[in-house]
């Protein structure tokens, strides 16, 4: 049992936390527009809709259009591997 309230006074620490920074740093305009990640309302299919959107109506004036998309989600763990290396 004691497990279990432990658990829940973390969840509620974090969660109030989280509230405080997201408040903070809307208040001091922080994040960019374009971030979609950690901002209230917003999720990768307003990003998805967003960048559709952008590429149609360039599209629609008959210009041409091109995408570099870089997946950083394992970055880090290459960055620890050279450090690892070099060392």
């Amino acid at each position: 049992m004691m497990i279990g309230v432990t658990y829940l006074n973390i969840e509620l620490y974090q969660s109030q936390h989280q509230t405080r920074i997201l408040k903070h740093l809307t208040k001091y305009n922080i994040l960019s527009i374009e971030q979609y990640g950690f901002r209230l309302g917003l999720r990768t299919d307003n990003a998805t809709y967003k960048l559709t959107t952008e590429i149609l109506n360039v599209m629609n004036n008959k210009l041409l259009v091109g995408g570099i998309f870089c997946d950083l989600e394992k970055v880090f763990d290459c960055v620890i591997m050279i450090s690892y290396y070099l060392n």
